[in-house]
């Protein structure tokens, strides 16, 4: 009686052990908004994951061979791309799944290093992917206006063609109608500013900043103006080269008056 009293207690132990360390390697439920997880990413993808390997030595972290179809956020990376350290890691808050044969997901990344960026080696931000699910995913794509769409380097397929559907609701397009008039303002107003400058340029009247009228008088040539001096004046005035040509003939006259007086004598 006592041994089987023993063994029962034994099992009821290893049971909740074994509950303990499974709640322990659990998950928190990722409740951060799509929005927030769309800025403080990097890296936003779309397609699935095609292969998972676990770590050496952990069974908890795993290396996703991952397929993009189509890059939402950040630069265009390869189609076939690395995901090291995904699932749960010590120190990040949530982790990921990334189920093979599940379909689509959205993944949010950072790149493997900053300095030189390969395109295909990554690790997941500090969020769980997104799988998709029909309607509530293409509502979130449709409400998020901030989203591009780009193929993955080397691929032939068209935007269309592998990538869902963006920043289509009408709120997105509230944004675009508001922000493009401003745009279209300021070209319409940088037109206007240099079709003045060039008119101003094939203009003769110099405009000075500041002067509110410009003069209208005519403007004369220095001989024009001396005439003009002498009209309003009244008074002949000899210029100065008529002067000094009437001294030199009467110094004339009498150098010769004076020779022909020494020639007498």
């Amino acid at each position: 009686m006592f041994v089987h009293l023993t063994f029962f207690l034994f099992v009821i132990v290893s049971f909740s052990s074994s509950q303990l360390l499974t709640n322990d390697r659990q998950c928190l439920p990722d409740t951060t908004d799509f929005a927030t997880k769309v800025e403080k990413s990097s890296v936003v993808v779309y397609g699935k994951a095609m292969a998972k390997i676990m770590n050496d030595g952990s069974d908890s972290i795993f290396h996703v061979f991952y397929q993009v179809d189509c890059i939402l956020k950040g630069p265009a990376t390869l189609r076939q791309i690395n995901i090291t350290n995904a699932g749960r890691v010590q120190g990040k808050q949530y982790c990921q799944e990334f189920p093979v044969g599940r379909g689509y997901s959205i993944a949010f990344l950072e790149p493997i290093s900053s300095d030189k960026p390969d395109y295909k080696t990554f690790f997941p931000a500090d969020f769980a992917e997104i799988r998709e699910d029909g309607n509530s995913t293409s509502q979130l794509l449709a409400r998020t206006c901030n989203l591009h769409r780009i193929v993955p380097r080397q691929s032939l397929a068209s935007v269309t063609d592998v990538c869902p559907d963006v920043g289509t609701h009408p709120i997105c397009h509230e944004i675009t109608n508001t922000t493009l008039p401003t745009i279209v303002n300021q070209v319409n107003l940088t037109t206007i500013i240099l079709a003045d400058i060039k008119s101003n340029s094939s203009n003769t009247t110099i405009i000075v900043p500041g002067n509110h009228e410009h003069s209208n008088q005519a403007i004369y040539t220095p001989e024009q103006e001396i005439e003009m001096i002498r009209s309003k004046s009244g008074v002949h005035q000899v210029d100065t080269d008529e002067k000094n040509s009437a001294k030199t003939t009467t110094f004339g006259i009498y150098v010769m008056i004076i020779a022909l007086i020494f020639a007498w004598n």
